[in-house]
């Protein structure tokens, strides 16, 4: 029993060693972030302490508003909310991580609380492209003596993407937009240290582009026919996307066809030909850039090749005039000149007179 008691004792303290080794102290890396409704935030490793957080602000019209506090939140809370009830723009956080009596750690930050008469007014788009958006406002009117600056913002709505540009113009131009994309645009005013409230979005469509590139994916083929399919283009720039399907034979184009489709068969083809197809993806803006040119070939009934059938009717002709009928035409001659050699074999020698007297 001794012995069960104390290995679980070893145990124990091996387990809290780990676990006091593995939390993080005031060493550690840690932050805060603020947020303009008074709610403050702090990010780190865990760690086995408390948070004291106070927010102190300079031109509060009370003393009730100057200074408010939360003090032992633990680290783990991650957070805490202050209620900002005074008429002032300008806030001072500052947090205190306390590991121990003798281990502390601070951070100190500024945020404002926007001014609500600060504010961009007659926002409005007055010019829409499919690539870009002019915005426009009017000066704050209660601003009119001071100098005033601006935030603008663009967010496109289907990747979340944002843009944020300063200006001290009352208008601005964004460019290089996407087409038939869904933006939200709107506009923040700053002026004599004062921060003002976001107008409220805009929503606003750019307007249709012509389609960008479709990519031939595969095809097959046979005697008279080649099927063709294709992926639909990345971004097509606007609704009801049609397509274009090309073909030629070496440099003279053979034939069109529309689709609402992915996918074409081309009929009527010539056996054992090259063919070169080519896709273009079109909607109202017009017709995009097509694909290159691919080549395909088709194949034969059997996919016997005419050469096959050449070859194989050339070879015995030409056996039988260079071979058989040379042939046939030596052994004829070989007979007739024989038959020659017989005959002359058979013709009786003239008798000679020489020898006879008259």
């Amino acid at each position: 029993m001794a012995d069960f008691v104390y290995v679980c004792v070893v145990l124990l303290i091996g387990f809290t060693h780990i676990k006091i080794s593995t939390a993080g102290d005031c060493t550690d890396f840690w932050d805060i972030s603020t947020e303009e409704n008074g709610r403050v935030q702090w990010f780190g490793v865990d760690r086995d302490g408390v948070m004291d957080v106070r927010i102190e602000v300079d031109d509060a019209l009370s003393s009730e508003c100057s200074v408010a506090s939360k003090l032992g939140v633990p680290f783990s809370a991650r957070e805490v909310h202050f209620k900002l009830p005074c008429p002032i723009s300008k806030y001072q956080v500052n947090a205190t991580l306390i590991c121990s009596k003798n281990e502390t750690s601070s951070r100190i930050m500024r945020f404002s609380v926007p001014s609500e008469d600060l504010i961009p007014e007659h926002v409005r788009v007055i010019a829409i492209t499919n690539t870009s958006i002019i915005l426009k406002w009017n000066k704050p009117t209660s601003f009119n003596d001071s100098d005033v600056t601006y935030s603008v913002e663009l967010v496109n709505r289907n990747s979340e993407a944002t843009f944020v540009q300063n200006t001290s113009d009352v208008s601005y131009h964004f460019q290089n937009l996407m087409p038939y994309t869904l933006y939200s645009v709107r506009v923040r005013a700053f002026a004599d240290d004062t921060d003002g409230n976001w107008t409220e979005p805009i929503k606003i469509r750019t307007e249709i582009g012509v389609p960008s590139q479709p990519s031939i994916k595969r095809a097959s083929s046979n005697h008279d026919s080649i099927w063709v399919e294709w992926l639909k283009p990345e971004f097509p720039n606007g609704p009801n996307v049609t397509y274009i399907v090309i073909w030629k034979d070496d440099n003279v184009q053979l034939g069109l066809r529309k689709t609402n489709e992915t996918s074409v068969k081309i009929l009527g083809l010539k056996s054992f030909t090259h063919y070169f197809i080519q896709v273009c993806a079109v909607n109202a803006a017009g017709i995009g850039q097509c694909t290159d040119f691919v080549g395909f070939s088709t194949g034969g009934r059997g996919d016997i090749s005419p050469l096959i059938w050449i070859f194989a009717i050339a070879v015995p002709v030409a056996f039988l005039i260079f071979i058989v009928i040379p042939v046939i035409i030596e052994i004829k001659k070989r007979k007739l000149k024989s038959a020659s050699n017989s005959k002359s074999a058979r013709v009786p020698m003239p008798m000679s007179f020489s020898g006879i007297r008259r």
